[in-house]
């Protein structure tokens, strides 16, 4: 019997301990630590844009947030609420209400605010804008599909919005897509000036770049590349089109110089939309019908301008299913569920691996931020775990405890967290 039990109890601390923490306790000197925001819902996103010294919170069943951050010299002292959009001033013709996730464009000032499967909100946070007309979200992606995720190229004078839409057995009509799957769309909102109130999405207004299966859930664009979370089969990577592409049976064909296209010759000095020429007859002479362009763009076969390359540009497995995504020059770091940490891929020219490190052993993973060096992974009830990140390695700083994380961003040596609890805001020494 005694041999039993200590079976048992072997069994048991065995489990355990190949789930324990594996990262040292390191040590994070605080300058200063401000009390926690209650942002009454669970803050679930946020997003800073620390020149203009505002941050924006997610708080789902409670709206979203605009705060004002202020200082002492160059340390954090306070934040002051500018305004709150709650639900019930969201769109009052449903229920269901909720700002799950939020992404700044710094150059425009403008907050976009997901309500998965609803909505994607623009406000205006520069002193002086006008609001958009009411309603003042983005219209309806064209593909039958409902929002899941959502990533900015954030131009000079436009904003290039990418999103990862679902098409649901519950719509009227899932069209040529097959039931749950997913697809990336993407399109330019133009109208970013302070005074403008028309949300103008022009060329495009909506383009279908590629189908996916059911497993992608989440999507996040810098340095020129799309990444796609893949569930337990890793990270997808896409690859950002400086010119306008269209896809032969031999490869891309680079549509800016008159090329050939199928037969068909396009040319950029015609004033008529691309794709209204494809489906119409009110096109340039010689050109006519577009039949490698299919209905809707489904098949992927162009790329306009700014879009995504309709192929998989890279693809690596990860030891366990992936629950966050962040990239920052061709580096892509996912974030793991099941306490498998997060793994950090250097890709080279070709988006062949180039190196890769495994970090957070033990954690799990659920949002990811870097700024000058400073890497920081929310993992949950454990907190924060920050990490100096340098010449393409990550060394443990230490960890931070706080209520459940949701995300994190970090700005300069300031660490912002969306908790269960609301903001908790802490400086440190870096």
């Amino acid at each position: 019997m005694k041999n039993i039990v200590k079976i048992i109890i072997g069994i048991i601390i065995c489990i355990y301990s190949c789930r324990m923490p594996k990262e040292p306790l390191g040590e994070i000197k605080i300058i200063k630590r401000l009390d926690t925001i209650d942002t009454k819902g669970d803050c679930l996103d946020l997003d800073v844009d620390i020149k203009d010294s505002i941050l924006v919170a997610s708080a789902n069943y409670n709206g979203y947030f605009i705060y004002e951050i202020d200082y002492a010299g160059e340390i954090i002292s306070s934040i002051t609420e500018r305004m709150h959009i709650s639900t019930n001033e969201m769109d009052v013709s449903i229920g269901d209400n909720r700002a799950q996730s939020v992404v700044l464009s710094q150059n425009h000032n403008i907050a976009l605010v997901m309500d998965q499967y609803d909505h994607i909100w623009l406000y205006k946070y520069e002193d002086g804008a006008i609001q958009y007309s009411l309603p003042n979200y983005l219209e309806e992606d064209c593909y039958g599909g409902t929002w899941l995720s959502v990533a900015i190229d954030d131009q000079t004078d436009r904003i290039g919005i990418y999103t990862l839409v679902k098409h649901n057995a519950a719509e009227d009509s899932v069209g040529a897509f097959l039931e749950y799957s997913t697809s990336l769309i993407w399109t330019n909102l133009n109208g970013v000036d302070p005074i403008s109130t028309s949300t103008e999405q022009i060329n495009p207004n909506c383009e279908y770049i590629i189908n996916q299966g059911s497993i992608a859930e989440k999507i996040c664009f810098n340095d020129g590349l799309l990444s796609m979370t893949y569930g337990e089969l890793g990270v997808r990577v896409f690859e950002q089109t400086v010119n306008n592409l269209c896809l032969t049976d031999t490869g891309f064909i680079d549509l800016s110089n008159n090329e050939i296209c199928s037969g068909h010759q396009i040319s950029n000095s015609d004033e008529i939309n691309y794709k209204s020429c494809c489906e119409s007859s009110a096109c340039p002479a010689g050109i006519g019908e577009c039949p490698w362009f299919e209905i809707e763009g489904y098949g992927g076969v162009f790329s306009s301008e700014g879009g995504i390359i309709p192929e998989v540009y890279a693809e690596f497995d990860t030891p366990g299913e992936v629950e966050a995504i962040y990239s920052y020059n061709k580096t892509i770091f996912a974030g793991l569920k099941y306490s498998n940490g997060c793994l950090i891929v250097k890709l080279d020219e070709n988006g062949d691996v180039k190196t890769n490190q495994q970090i957070a052993s033990g954690f799990s993973v659920n949002g990811i931020h870097q700024d000058n060096g400073l890497l920081a992974l929310s993992v949950g009830h454990d907190g924060i775990l920050l990490y100096d990140f340098k010449e393409l390695d990550a060394t443990f700083l230490g960890k931070i405890e706080t209520a459940y994380a949701n995300n994190v961003k970090v700005s300069n040596n300031i660490v912002f967290v969306a908790t269960e609890d609301g903001i908790e805001i802490i400086q440190i020494e870096y």
